[in-house]
């Protein structure tokens, strides 16, 4: 039995002391997504049991997972985010994800 999976990612950024949206959005299909390895999640699939596309129905584990930052957009603006993705399967919400972040320039003197 295989689902069809949705992603949804979603972005804000931390100004005037609270979250406020951001233009970092997306809504695909998981498979595509990993497919085109955006943002470098398929390094998903090198530690645990996660399965590739199609997906199957099952119990999956994911270990000493993040995302690849080579593949994020160049030039992010610098400061504190928050990036919620949710996952659906056959229309019903199967995962939330909410992660805190800084973004730091390399060199010191942008920052």
């Amino acid at each position: 039995m295989t689902f069809t999976f949705q992603s949804q990612l979603f972005s804000k950024m931390f100004l005037s002391n609270t979250y406020r949206e951001f233009p970092l959005a997306f809504q695909r299909n998981l498979c595509d997504l990993l497919e085109t390895n955006e943002f470098g999640i398929e390094n998903v699939f090198s530690c645990g049991n996660v399965s590739r596309c199609p997906i199957e129905k099952g119990y999956y584990i994911m270990c000493n997972w993040g995302p690849d930052y080579n593949k994020f957009p160049p030039l992010l603006v610098k400061g504190r985010y928050q990036v919620d993705l949710i996952f659906y399967g056959d229309g019903a919400l199967i995962s939330n994800f909410s992660w805190f972040m800084k973004i730091r320039y390399k060199n010191p003197a942008l920052n």
